[in-house]
């Protein structure tokens, strides 16, 4: 992970009078009637899945895939009064025209960084050294978020603060960048019809554009992050938020002041303004020595963070969800009050507005008496700090999206269904006995049983461990049995990913892909395959084994219809094994059983992360056409059917039949 961020100083403000802006063609009406595609969330991509680099597809496919349908239209001229609407910086200092115009009539893009550098250093006061600005070719090598693609934007801009570290390329200190491109192919945005341009290269470069602002948003505490685009002599502006991204209709930066008038404000204003979160304080290195030695922070970065009435001290974060580029972002810290000295679990997250705030639900659990979940210390949003509304006239999904507020909760830990189980969900807490319990944090996407009508026109959850049947690209409605699989998804995970044992790395990469892949088919497969799946981790624990085949070869169930051929008895006894797997009584026996056995408790070991291969990529023709066809193949695939282990298509018996 990236050296953290520390809070950068506020910039001056220069008297002047109002900035007058040329007005500019609105976006066409109907344009975002076109963009309805349904949004695929893979949640916590990197924590659970990204090791050591495995994977195949594109990161800038993924990441335009990711975020199809997140894109919220607007005017220049409008986008920077939202923004920006503060003008005591003045009018914007002249920019020559003449290199303007060089970099617009530039044929080849490593051509257009020097002149336009030059161009734009009057606009840039209290950020960068120009020669600091041009990164091409200089990939950070702390950014790698999205699919191990490290990012090099063509420009990048910082604050005149100390460097984190000594690359040139810095994502964690990233104030904003340009990126630039001299083929109108490149455009990844239209301004009339669909928003989201349906050519590879249009897609490649929104992608490539994600995984940059992402990459700042991922190594920085921040609530949102600026950019532009220049193509030839056309630029627009974006602004991406735990919501989606902010564009705006194209503008010839030539011949208007747009562009200037952004940069100008933009490097005036307070840091608030361009995306800082400054509520995380940087403390100075001398003090709260008490709370260093309890996070074993000695030496490095500490921050105060304030919570309700009350503030505590955290570190790095533990977990990595807050790597995707929209969504909750959520950040959980081990955290120590600032006043007592106490060690407990921060979480900062956006929570999702519709949804019950956490500190509601653990009030609720708490007074039906359920077991291992943590109590409250301090719980509140955070200020003002929100994202997912905005002006009328602006021009938003047909389907809408999400309105996130910042809100965090602390926990007195380092008929409700919880809707979001992962490994990143189960926090192991020791008891005052020296022994060790599990507790299952992260309820904000709970739903209670009294509350039957869905809330979102998005699946919630995290795609790795998600129930493979809500990974179709029509999910049914939720069930009590889909949590229950999630648990059982976890566990797998967790015993390919840390059991000890004999399979090779190259295997365990397949096999934690499997969680990756955001169809449906792999992972019904896999819960198909009964124990098959668990015999081929090879775990030096047989008793964990008999553990993992028996819940896999119960879920199997959930997945398979009866045949033609199959008998009134085989169809109710497949109905009464799937009855029971929506209830927690055969999964709870299970465990029981197996944590009563002798032999179970004689080899309890902790874990370790095991060895996993890195898969080769096949060379690449050109950036795009590779993953575009493995893309097109896997569709096809899922079509046409893909063959079990048994060979006929299911991987069960032949009186039973795949169900997706």
């Amino acid at each position: 992970m990236s050296s953290p961020i520390p809070p950068i100083p506020p910039a001056s403000f220069y008297p002047a009078g109002p900035l007058p802006l040329t007005p500019s063609t609105p976006p066409p009406e109907g344009t975002p009637a076109s963009i309805d595609t349904p949004h695929k969330h893979v949640a916590s991509n990197v924590p659970f899945s990204s090791i050591n680099g495995f994977f195949q597809q594109d990161a800038y496919i993924y990441a335009a895939r990711e975020l199809e349908g997140k894109y919220v239209f607007t005017s220049p001229e409008s986008f920077i009064w939202e923004h920006f609407p503060d003008s005591s910086a003045g009018q914007a200092p002249s920019v020559s025209s003449s290199l303007l115009t060089q970099v617009a009539n530039t044929k080849l893009e490593r051509d257009m960084y020097t002149p336009l550098i030059s161009a734009l250093r009057p606009l840039l006061k209290n950020l960068c050294r120009p020669s600091d600005m041009n990164t091409s070719d200089s990939a950070n090598p702390d950014s790698a978020y999205i699919l191990d693609q490290l990012v090099k934007p063509d420009i990048s801009m910082y604050s005149d603060q100390q460097p984190s570290n000594g690359n040139l390329c810095r994502a964690c200190d990233m104030e904003c960048f340009l990126e630039l491109k001299t083929d109108p192919q490149d455009n990844p945005f239209a301004d009339a019809g669909t928003l989201e341009k349906e050519s590879a290269r249009a897609r490649d470069s929104r992608g490539q554009i994600i995984t940059y602002l992402n990459a700042i948003q991922a190594s920085q505490y921040r609530t949102h992050v600026f950019s532009v685009i220049i193509v030839k002599n056309n630029c627009q502006l974006l602004r991406l938020t735990r919501s989606g991204i902010e564009v705006t209709s194209s503008f010839d930066y030539t011949s208007t002041s747009f562009l200037s008038t952004f940069l100008w404000r933009f490097s005036h204003a307070t840091p608030q303004t361009r995306g800082i979160d400054t509520t995380y304080e940087l403390v100075h290195r001398d003090d709260a020595r008490a709370a260093r030695e309890i996070l074993d922070a000695v030496g490095r970065a500490l921050w105060q963070v304030p919570v309700q009435d009350r503030s505590f001290y955290v570190s790095a974060p533990f977990t990595r969800s807050h790597h995707y580029p929209v969504g909750r972002g959520t950040r959980c810290f081990v955290a120590v009050d600032s006043v007592t000295n106490q060690k407990c679990l921060l979480k900062d997250t956006w929570r999702v507005v519709g949804y019950h705030p956490e500190d509601e639900v653990y009030t609720r659990l708490h007074g039906h008496g359920v077991r291992n979940i943590a109590h409250i210390v301090a719980a509140s949003d955070v200020g003002e700090q929100s994202c997912g509304t905005y002006p009328l006239a602006w021009h938003i999904p047909s389907g809408g999206l999400r309105e996130h507020q910042h809100y965090r909760i602390v926990l007195d830990v380092a008929g409700v269904e919880h809707r979001d189980v992962s490994a990143g969900n189960i926090v192991i807490v020791p008891n005052g006995d020296g022994t060790l319990r599990a507790i299952l944090i992260d309820w904000e996407l709970a739903k209670f049983q009294e509350e039957g009508a869905a809330r979102a026109y998005e699946r919630t959850g995290t795609r790795q461990f998600m129930s493979a049947r809500l990974c179709t690209d029509s999910p049914p409605t939720r069930t009590l049995g889909d949590d229950i699989e999630s648990f059982v998804l976890v566990l797998l995970w967790l015993a390919t990913a840390y059991g000890p044992g004999n399979m090779t790395p190259e295997s365990r990469a397949f096999t934690l892909k499997i969680f990756d892949d955001p169809g449906a088919v792999s992972k019904t497969n896999m819960l198909m395959g009964g124990d098959g799946p668990v015999r081929r981790l090879l775990l030096e624990s047989p008793h964990f084994e008999d553990v993992l085949s028996q819940l896999l070869e119960g879920f199997k169930y959930r997945y398979l219809t009866p045949r033609r051929n199959a008998t009134a008895e085989m169809k109710r006894d497949l109905a009464e094994r799937v009855a029971a797997l929506e209830d927690h009584r055969w999964v709870t026996q299970v465990l029981r059983d197996a944590l009563t056995s002798e032999e179970w408790a004689a080899t309890m070991d902790p874990g370790t992360p095991q060895k996993v291969a890195v898969l080769e990529r096949p060379p690449k023709k050109r950036k795009s056409d590779l993953p575009e066809y493995q893309h097109v193949f896997e569709k096809k695939r899922k079509q046409g059917g893909e063959r079990g282990p048994d060979g006929d298509g299911t991987g069960a018996d032949d009186v039973f039949a795949s169900t997706t």
